[in-house]
């Protein structure tokens, strides 16, 4: 999509997020509320997934938002608005209507998804989301904190589905290297964190579906 058909709010709101001064990014002043303001945009996107695709070719994921999470020094008040947005543009876009243009359109979002698998694909991003997701299962019980670790466990879950086969074994590698796999599983045992289970129960299903789905063929070679 050409930035000249951009909505202009949008297209604004994507460069007050921050800067890069000496190889670290710095998040803008009013980085927070532009980030709040951005996930309403997504919020209220439409079936085509016009806002999503909008920002996808902005390169704000790999240019703002990985680089913000990286160096991001754990404010809530910014961590909050970032994972719920990269919780949502990794989202698959639902199709509600089986016609060509929601298909174009789905195929679209697709390709940017796969190349947000592909840009995550270090083990610095996941490891800042296990610190996150730690971070919330050792605090006091509140909604905020809730939102926050379940978007952080939706991330993870999007990031695995997204179907890549250029950055699979990279994501798995991430995935183990990061200790995201030792804190799923520990969370996945645990009878306290059982508000997390299902979470965790996406997230198995998401890393093994493909084997699962081939256990579930049946070999008919030999019938008679």
């Amino acid at each position: 999509m050409d930035l000249l058909f951009m909505n202009i709010d949008l297209l604004s709101l994507t460069s007050e997020i921050g800067y890069v001064e000496d190889g670290v990014y710095i998040p803008d002043e009013n980085c927070s509320e532009t980030l709040t303001q951005i996930n309403e945009l997504v919020d209220e996107d439409d079936d085509f997934g016009s806002t999503r695709q909008q920002l996808a070719s902005s390169n704000i994921f790999e240019t703002d938002l990985l680089p913000l999470l990286e160096h991001q020094n754990g404010e809530d008040t910014i961590f909050e608005p970032l994972i719920k947005f990269l919780s949502a543009i990794t989202c698959p876009l639902s199709i509600k209507q089986e016609d060509k243009v929601h298909t174009v359109n789905k195929k679209i979002m697709d390709k940017h998804q796969e190349n947000f698998k592909r840009y995550f694909a270090r083990a610095v991003y996941w490891v800042r989301v296990r610190e996150q997701i730690e971070k919330g299962l050792n605090r006091e019980f509140t909604k905020t904190l809730k939102d926050v670790t379940g978007y952080s466990f939706n991330l993870v879950r999007n990031l695995i589905d997204i179907e890549s086969e250029a950055a699979y074994e990279r994501t798995l590698c991430c995935f183990a290297d990061s200790g995201i796999a030792k804190l799923i599983q520990f969370v996945g045992i645990e009878e306290q964190l059982n508000i997390w289970h299902l979470h965790v129960t996406e997230i198995i299903y998401s890393l093994y579906k493909d084997i699962m789905q081939e256990s579930l063929v049946v070999d008919t070679s030999m019938d008679p």
